[in-house]
């Protein structure tokens, strides 16, 4: 007859229980596994909608426009006004969509046409997230009107026979003496 011992039943409950921790902890680095991808799509997709929502978001299309200097002179006198430039109609188009207020902090946009308008044009304002003004400037130079564009208004009609619109964050033309008839 065969001597029976204690010692295989513990080696089996061990190698069970092992199995089982060994189970365990695979599903448990799966979870993990499944975690960190899903937060790596997560800021992948998040974090430049969270970087396009602040307003110190300069998109490229309004980084790449021209800079220059237009001369204004208004109530105050004469002054030089740093300006980028939107002279394409992509540039018109898109140039603004997706700004915020810090790219007006200390800049305006001149929306320039080819040649003088004639007809009723309209102005894409989608996506800008600050409130502006518009000043809309003959051929001559001269302001012919000064137009509000609240916060959400997707277009601007403009009826005037312009050649510029000269545009800044709302509340930038009064201290600068920029009105209806300036030059």
């Amino acid at each position: 007859m065969a001597q029976v011992t204690g010692q295989a039943p513990k080696e089996n409950r061990m190698a069970q229980q092992m199995n089982t921790w060994l189970k365990k902890l695979k599903t448990w680095l799966g979870y993990l596994a499944f975690a960190g991808v899903a937060f790596l799509i997560g800021l992948y997709i998040v974090a430049p909608r969270v970087e396009r929502s602040r307003d110190s978001y300069l998109p490229e299309t309004f980084t790449k426009l021209p800079t220059g200097i237009v001369q204004i002179t208004g109530e105050t006198g004469s002054m030089m006004l740093p300006v980028s430039i939107a002279d394409t109609s992509q540039a018109r188009t898109q140039g603004l969509s997706g700004v915020g207020a810090t790219a007006f902090a200390n800049k305006f946009v001149l929306f320039a046409q080819s040649r003088e308008t004639t007809s009723n044009s309209t102005y894409n304002f989608t996506g800008v997230r600050v409130p502006l003004e518009v000043a809309v400037i003959s051929e001559a130079g001269k302001v012919l009107s000064v137009q509000s564009v609240p916060l959400t208004t997707p277009r601007l009609s403009v009826s005037e026979n312009h050649r510029w619109l000269l545009i800044a964050k709302a509340g930038t033309f009064e201290p600068y003496g920029i009105k209806v008839d300036s030059a």
